[in-house]
């Protein structure tokens, strides 16, 4: 039986433990090339019909650094991101909180163990007029199977201020590749006439088989797999068909072995996909990390045509602060640039500030910002973009890793969680764990 402690254990060990290893291994420092994509289908999700897409997505933050030995080019890039035409990189908060851990626990299929708002993605959904987050649920209905529940919930709000879940799960764990956990998506919203509701959302998201925290450096058949779910009302999510995907396992796409290149072995981590379709392609981003034969890792770039069948263009540059973990990026056709915010800490950063009981060693400073026009070679921003205010309420425990960021009719919504005492523990000694909003507003403030 996976216990609940235990899962907590284990979110700790490979979002936080594993990078922390990596770092003191100097892998940040290595630009090792992908190997070529494999394909992981036979057929596409049909997006030649859609105008563009989303950009949207799912978890952080972002840097500040030396930026004096880039290039004239990249220095224009982020000139160009700094002062765009009606927006700026300034964060504002606007709502605190958006969504409560507590609202997630009430109905009677659910208990009251919920973690929090754990690993939060929004997509804007223009036919229904609503914001719709989803965010990482773990609880232990199903304990008397052996096996703690996971999965994927939904909410929705019209204005981004204040949500209300849904009764049950948008995406339910398999027990395949996702035995250990279902988490960290993100979801773009296309037009499509075969729909019977006239679109489609695309779910992305990470799953790996650890049975125990343990497992996941220890046992040689653990892996981490980036995965898909589509869904025609954004409510209920069902896996990619066995037939469109990796090896025969519904909603499968690729695992480290694809992105970094070598064998699936474990120890091994692909996870944190975030996704912008700009000009009929998608991208991805995903926290790459290979400890064997020999540690490599950082944030990885991919794209396909169709969403199924994905090249491997290895890891990023440009993000040198410190090992950057869970990014969150969308495209600003204002200033035709990728913007990402993430999460770069340094070692004795977060030793000042993890605790295992109290934020699962998963508190951050705050989120990072970088500009980039393909992709692959990025610009960090001078200074941290989005910053820990312990004197707010619902702050007062500091801020939470893996926000979202998404772009819409000239703003950035800024999903953000963060830690609080208010409203009291919700296990054991762990601060309540709520979502709030920044915005990056347009010139007319609105």
């Amino acid at each position: 039986m996976v216990r609940r402690d235990k899962m907590m254990v284990r979110w700790s060990l490979w979002c936080v433990c594993l990078v922390l290893a990596l770092c003191a291994a100097g892998c940040g420092d290595e630009q090792e090339d992908a190997d070529d994509a494999n394909d992981v289908g036979n057929n596409g999700v049909n997006n030649d019909q859609n105008n563009g897409g989303d950009d949207e997505n799912n978890d952080v933050g972002n840097n500040d650094v030396n930026n004096d030995q880039n290039n004239d080019q990249n220095n224009d890039q982020n000139n160009d991101a700094n002062n765009g035409p009606g927006l700026t990189l300034e964060l504002t908060r606007v709502a605190s909180p958006v969504l409560d851990p507590r609202q997630a626990v009430s109905p009677p299929t659910r208990d009251n163990t919920m973690l929090g708002i754990l690993d939060p993605c929004s997509v804007w959904d223009p036919v229904d007029g609503v914001w719709r987050v989803y965010f990482s649920f773990f609880d232990s209905t199903s304990e008397a199977q052996g096996l703690t529940r996971a999965g994927i919930m939904g909410s929705s709000s019209p204005d981004g201020r204040s949500f209300e879940v849904y009764d049950d799960l948008a995406l339910e764990q398999q027990g395949t590749f996702d035995l250990g956990s279902v988490e960290t998506c993100d979801v773009v919203h296309l037009e499509d006439p075969e729909s019977p509701t006239g679109r489609r959302f695309l779910m992305f998201y990470s799953g790996n088989s650890a049975f125990d925290p343990e497992d996941v450096l220890d046992e040689e058949d653990v892996e981490f797999v980036i995965a898909m779910a589509t869904s025609t009302d954004g409510v209920r999510f069902e896996p990619l068909e066995a037939e469109l995907s990796r090896d025969g396992v519904a909603g499968a796409l690729f695992g480290v072995e694809e992105s970094l290149g070598g064998e699936a072995q474990g120890g091994n981590i692909i996870t944190d996909p975030t996704v912008v379709i700009k000009d009929g392609l998608f991208h991805m981003w995903t926290l790459c990390i290979k400890l064997l034969p020999e540690p490599s890792g950082g944030i990885c770039h991919h794209t396909s045509a169709d969403a199924v069948n994905w090249e491997h263009h290895g890891i990023v540059s440009g993000l040198n602060r410190a090992f950057p973990i869970q990014p969150t990026v969308f495209y600003n056709p204002q200033t035709d640039l990728f913007e990402m915010y993430v999460v770069m800490d340094t070692p004795e950063e977060e030793a000042q500030i993890h605790d295992a009981n109290e934020n699962l060693a998963l508190r951050v400073t705050g989120f990072y910002h970088a500009t980039s026009a393909d992709g692959m070679t990025w610009q960090e921003s001078p200074g941290q973009a989005f910053s820990e205010d312990t004197s707010l309420l619902w702050e007062n425990g500091g801020l939470a890793t893996a926000a979202d960021a998404t772009y819409l009719d000239g703003e950035v919504y800024f999903f953000y969680p963060s830690f609080t005492t208010e409203g009291g523990s919700l296990l054991g000694n762990l601060l309540n764990w709520p979502l709030s909003l920044a915005m990056r507003l347009a010139d007319d403030g609105q």
